[in-house]
């Protein structure tokens, strides 16, 4: 599975794929990004709007991978996310919540732009799943090397790949057994 997402990405950056779709792409290899809807978003309903912006680099998996040498990146992406928003759906960027996951659900960095008004999100906008933008580059401002350094906890289902390996399940279980 992880080898067809990376394609499916890799194809829309490198290949057109999807390009009927695309809202915004910026071809620059460092600094660009490409903004469609997320399959998630019938694109119609604006309460329910949610794009994705997959990033060209293909040195950033996830934010693991980003350290103070990235903050400008991400502050500029979330510029022109805002402002693309801002001129395509009528939106300020004070309505929309920029976030990445961890664990991401592909390791090729993509940041989610989602209604702050959208009804359903379930657990894609959980503690332990989202982390916003924001909080992001205010981290890795205070710490250059935060994600790369720090114990970062989060959620999984019982269907994510991790769970099914057998080590990571069974060290969930021995945890809940600790006395605290």
């Amino acid at each position: 599975m992880k080898g067809d997402r990376l394609k499916w990405v890799y194809n829309i950056l490198f290949h057109n794929a999807e390009s009927e779709s695309v809202i915004y792409h910026n071809k620059d290899p460092l600094l660009g990004f490409v903004l469609l809807p997320d399959m998630k978003w019938d694109n119609v309903n604006l309460d329910t709007l949610y794009l994705c912006a997959i990033v060209n680099r293909t040195d950033i998996s996830s934010i693991r991978d980003l350290d103070e040498t990235h903050i400008e990146f991400l502050i500029g992406i979330q510029r022109m996310i805002k402002k693309v928003v801002r001129e395509k759906y009528e939106m300020s960027g004070d309505q929309v919540r920029v976030f990445v996951h961890y664990q991401p659900s592909y390791y090729h960095f993509h940041i989610h732009v989602v209604n702050i008004h959208h009804p359903g999100l379930g657990d894609g906008i959980a503690i332990g799943k989202a982390i916003l933008m924001d909080d992001l580059i205010e981290n890795l401002k205070l710490n250059g090397k935060f994600y790369r350094e720090r114990t970062i906890g989060y959620v999984i289902g019982e269907n994510h790949g991790l769970w099914k390996e057998q080590g990571f399940r069974n060290a969930h279980y021995n945890n809940e057994e600790e006395d605290y």
